[in-house]
């Protein structure tokens, strides 16, 4: 579904300026939970790579721990297959710029 500038989904009835700010709310929620996240984990590889662990193990703790996350709340998941590139990717992202490198 796309949203038109005018707030129209579609050719529906525009948004509710109360649905509006809660959807404002909620993707500025979401975000913020996003990077929150983001940064634990960047913690935790920049932790792994100070004792030593090498690239490959560190990615496979990094899905241990997203996959106990994901336990936890199974009905909040997304499939597996869609994180597992993006968690890959944020893994060399951390570990770039603990090397210093863009």
């Amino acid at each position: 579904m796309s949203i038109a500038p005018n707030g129209l989904t579609d050719g529906s009835a525009p948004f509710s300026d109360a649905a509006r700010r809660a959807l404002t709310t909620a993707g500025a929620t979401y975000r913020a939970s996003v990077a929150a996240l983001g940064e634990a984990i960047c913690a935790y590889v920049e932790d792994l790579e100070r004792e030593g662990a090498q690239p490959d193990d560190i990615a496979d703790s990094v899905r241990s721990f997203v996959a106990d996350l994901r336990a936890s709340d199974p009905d909040a998941a997304a499939p597996t297959w869609v994180h597992d590139a993006l968690l890959d990717r944020l893994v060399a992202e951390c570990r770039e710029l603990e090397a210093g490198t863009p």
